[in-house]
């Protein structure tokens, strides 16, 4: 009886140590079919983000060049009204941010199968993706300080309304300036950061 308790309990620990091995070898091969799925939508991903590096690179710089032009039709001769127009350091990293990924994209999409892997730089994306990111830390602290500057204009100022309207008008260009971060930072995480991280 006992010897028959005995090799119940041996073969009911080996059947679930069976079960154990195959269960972790299924969710092995189900994280790699899941890579595996998500590096055909790859191609969809990376190019989305290439649209979003193109607005990060030129916004700024249309930004910066139509700013300058204003101002300049702005100068009448009574005046001494100087031209000014500014990137910013929003608008600096933006820059910096599309264009290593436009270095990353084109490098890797001018190569050769057999040299994939010397042109795969992925610390280029892994540097785009994270100057995005800290690109939404910046714009989420922007959108505080206005919020915070809407609530006291609106409790002490005079003009509610129109202080209203200035921050939704505001809040909107700030969602348009900041949604290539957002698209950047959504399509590429789960290859840089993610569960398909090398």
């Amino acid at each position: 009886m006992r010897l028959e308790r005995g090799a119940g309990d041996f073969f009911e620990d080996i059947r679930d140590g069976a079960k154990g091995i195959i269960d972790d070898i299924s969710d092995g091969f189900g994280s790699v079919f899941d890579c595996i799925g998500a590096s055909f939508q790859a191609n969809k991903d990376f190019d989305l983000m290439l649209w979003a590096a193109y607005v990060m690179l030129i916004a700024p710089i249309l930004s910066f060049l139509v700013n300058g032009m204003m101002n300049q039709k702005q100068k009448t001769n009574d005046t001494d009204k100087k031209g000014a127009g500014s990137i910013g350091f929003a608008g600096l990293i933006s820059i910096i941010s599309g264009a290593i990924y436009l270095a990353f994209y084109y490098k890797v999409k001018n190569c050769d199968f057999g040299t994939f892997g010397k042109c795969f730089e992925y610390d280029l994306l892994k540097w785009h993706v994270g100057l995005s990111m800290f690109l939404l830390v910046l714009g989420a602290m922007i959108a505080v300080m206005l919020t915070l500057a809407a609530l006291g204009q609106v409790c002490c100022g005079d003009e509610k309304l129109t202080s209203m309207c200035v921050y939704i008008f505001l809040m909107i260009q700030m969602g348009l300036t900041f949604a290539p971060a957002i698209v950047s930072v959504s399509a590429g995480w789960k290859y840089t950061f993610g569960k398909c991280a090398p």
